[in-house]
C-alpha cells in the first residue's frame, strides 16, 4: 500500500497524485488529477491546496474553471502535506541536502588524505637508511 523511498512513508495516493501532477506540463484542474489519480476530491482538494501554500502550485482562474500549474518540481517524491492542508516536508530537498553534505564530507576526506601523503613524504627524507647486515 504505502511506497516507501528512503525510509519515508507516502500515502500511494499522494503519491499517484504527485506523479500525475508532474506529468501534467499544461496545467491540470481537480477533476483531471482525481481521474489521473484515482483520487477522492476531498483528498486531491486538500493535497493542491498544501501544494499551492508551500509554493509548489499556482492557481489560475476561480471554482471549475480553477487550472493549477506545477511550478516547483522538486523531484520524485510527493511533498508531505499535513491534515491542515499545510506543508509539512519535502523528501526530495532533504535529499538534496544529504547528497551536498556528503560532497562536502568527501572533499574533507580527500583534503585529509593530501596531508597525510604530504606528511608521509616529510617524514619519509628524515628516516634512516636502512642498512642491511650481510652474515
Amino acid at each position: 500500500m504505502p511506497s516507501t523511498q528512503l525510509g519515508a512513508k507516502f500515502p500511494e495516493g499522494r503519491a499517484r497524485m504527485w506523479r500525475a501532477i508532474r506529468m501534467q506540463r499544461g496545467g491540470f484542474s481537480l477533476r483531471e488529477i482525481m481521474a489521473l489519480a484515482g483520487a477522492k476530491r476531498p483528498a486531491a482538494s486538500k493535497y493542491v491546496a498544501g501544494l499551492s501554500h508551500g509554493g509548489y502550485v499556482r492557481s489560475e482562474g476561480r471554482a471549475r474553471a480553477r487550472r493549477y500549474f506545477l511550478i516547483r518540481d522538486s523531484g520524485p517524491c510527493p511533498p508531505r502535506v499535513g491534515r491542515d492542508a499545510r506543508m509539512k516536508l519535502d523528501p526530495n530537498l532533504e535529499i538534496e541536502r544529504l547528497r551536498k553534505r556528503h560532497s562536502e564530507l568527501v572533499q574533507e576526506i580527500r583534503d585529509i588524505e593530501a596531508g597525510l601523503a604530504r606528511f608521509g613524504a616529510y617524514i619519509s627524507k628524515f628516516e634512516p637508511k636502512s642498512t642491511a647486515v650481510e652474515l
